[in-house]
């Protein structure tokens, strides 16, 4: 396409065979293309509420795996797990974390509601990190994980954690809205307890 003025009314950008570039007077040019570009188009690219890419696509760690950042999210992407968007307090909490090279690994979901619940969720290979205003961002990963969901998540008489997994002696431990897991990290047996 020739340059068109983006719909944010601050960049313009212009669409190649391969990609989109998106430029501003105080961000400068930046590209979007291959299958980030596609999920982010499927997300409402320019229109999509998290703002223009706020920089180039980078190759990850791994050598394997790519990310494109926007104003307030990142789109993921890797061949074992596609691409697949992280946003608002998940990703601030994913990024503390230390992004795919984390326990929990890369994305295998966007950020989708939970039934039942004001919270929302993102699902990674290992885990998943869930968010609600009343409880903050908050991680789930490994085997605590694994029991959570066989409970039932959080519709289970646990309900959302409040605490990312932490070190007690003889094992790990997650906090939930009413109760909590802990690991015996020597056996791998795993206490669930009510309040």
């Amino acid at each position: 396409s020739d340059e068109r003025p983006a719909p944010d009314r601050v960049g313009v950008y212009q669409t190649f065979a391969g990609g989109l570039v998106y430029s501003s007077a105080s961000g400068g040019a930046r590209e979007v293309h291959g299958r980030i570009e596609d999920k982010w188009a499927a997300l409402g690219g320019l229109a999509w509420p998290d703002g223009p890419p706020a920089g180039n696509e980078q190759v990850l760690a791994d050598k394997v795996g790519r990310v494109s950042h926007f104003h307030n999210a990142s789109i993921f992407y890797s061949p074992a797990t596609g691409a697949w968007s992280v946003r608002g307090s998940i990703r601030g909490l994913y990024a503390r974390l230390g992004w795919e090279r984390s326990v929990l690994g890369y994305p295998v979901s966007d950020e989708t509601a939970v039934p039942g619940t004001s919270a929302v969720s993102t699902r990674f290979q290992r885990g998943a990190i869930y968010f609600s205003v009343p409880t903050g961002a908050h991680e789930v990963h490994g085997w605590i994980y694994d029991r959570y969901l066989q409970l039932g998540g959080p519709t289970s008489k646990l309900g959302l954690p409040t605490s990312d997994e932490y070190a007690v002696p003889g094992g790990r431990r997650t906090n939930f809205e009413h109760g909590w897991i802990i690991c015996n990290t020597t056996t791998g047996a795993l206490t669930v307890t009510y309040r």
